[in-house]
């Protein structure tokens, strides 16, 4: 029999319905009037029992929906996409491009749901969304991911298309502190001795320049002087003008590689034309094939994946080592700074790593 319940965590009604199985089911009404809100279980569990062909009960239980959905509902998909856009010139295009993905990632499960308008948006859904990302991102992504969403949320509140906030009361998920590091001589001559074309040049580049990944990645020939031994171009983390010496052993690499006659052709076009997380995976797969860190399973091949596992060690490493070396070879902090764009001693402590050689 039909019946409705509330939780503490939200202020709709809950159905609460027999399946013709036998199973009981349970689905967020989006209503506050407990009436109505049994109205609805009672018309859903008689639909369930009538109509056993699927798309006609999606339909039938359609139309149910509508008798009872206000008609101002906000559509979740068109305000966030719009949440979305209006946050250009407030944040980096960086950020801009992490918030649109988290979006993206939310509104795909809320579809998968069944999911359309704000008054079926409850914690259950958002818990939902957020479990079924743990299983491929580590923890400290999904959390990024919802604090991202509980921004949204929020400015939904205020825009009074939501009367509540569903992330609110949502703990963060545990996560385990991995220590990022510098990679040891030995471990960066067994990179290098595996590396070829663009990835050697663009590692050489990070190593003797400190800088990211994907700010190198990007990098057009017009922005690379080897007749004068320099690097110009904007970070793209700070905004900052770079313009860095280049050493012997970088500009030998970068001599190698065949180049165009056009300038604002890319340095490392087969890299550049990665979306970030796939420059990441793509170099992680090359320190997997040293050992230097774990594999990353297949999900085509049918390789289990609980979560994504962060490592020691990665493309960013080779910025703690051109840092912790500057400073073992006794480089003064503001020139070990200016290199690597730290605004202050704090950071650039950070990232350097000593070794009991070099203490000794």
């Amino acid at each position: 029999m039909a019946s409705v319940r509330k939780q503490s965590t939200s202020r709709y009604w809950y159905a609460c319905i027999t399946l013709p199985s036998g199973k009981r089911e349970q689905f967020s009404t989006g209503l506050t009037d407990k009436g109505e809100a049994y109205a609805v279980a009672t018309a859903a569990e008689r639909a369930c029992r009538k109509v056993a062909i699927p798309h006609q009960l999606r339909a039938a239980l359609a139309r149910i929906a509508d008798d009872f959905v206000p008609a101002d509902d906000a559509e979740v998909a068109t305000w966030l996409r719009v949440w979305v856009s209006g946050m250009r010139g407030e944040v980096e295009k960086s950020t801009l491009v992490t918030y649109s993905r988290a979006i993206e990632d939310f509104l795909e499960y809320a579809e998968e749901a069944g999911v359309s308008t704000f008054s079926h948006v409850d914690q259950t859904i958002v818990r939902g969304w957020r479990d079924s990302i743990t299983e491929i991102l580590a923890a400290s992504s999904a959390n990024k991911k919802m604090k991202i969403l509980r921004h949204a949320f929020g400015d939904a509140v205020k825009a009074k298309v939501m009367e509540e906030n569903p992330c609110v009361g949502i703990p963060r998920l545990k996560t385990k502190k991995t220590l990022k590091r510098e990679f040891r001589p030995t471990e960066l001559k067994l990179l290098l001795s595996v590396l070829v074309g663009e990835w050697r040049g663009i590692a050489l580049l990070s190593l003797y320049t400190s800088q990211r990944l994907n700010d190198l990645a990007v990098l057009r020939q017009s922005q690379l002087d080897l007749g004068q031994r320099t690097i110009t171009f904007h970070a793209s983390k700070t905004d900052r003008l770079v313009c860095l010496p280049l050493m012997d052993d970088v500009v030998d690499c970068l001599l190698e590689m065949e180049w165009g006659d056009d300038p604002k052709a890319y340095v490392f076009p087969a890299i550049a034309k990665l979306k970030a997380p796939s420059r990441s995976n793509a170099f992680r797969k090359l320190l997997a094939s040293v050992g230097l860190a774990k594999k990353i399973p297949n999900k085509s091949s049918g390789e289990q994946i609980k979560s994504r596992s962060t490592s020691e060690l990665s493309f960013h490493s080779l910025r703690h080592s051109t840092i912790t070396m500057l400073k073992a070879a006794g480089t003064s902090e503001g020139v070990a700074m200016a290199i690597a764009g730290h605004s202050s001693p704090q950071v650039s402590a950070a990232y350097t790593h000593i070794d009991i050689e070099t203490m000794r």
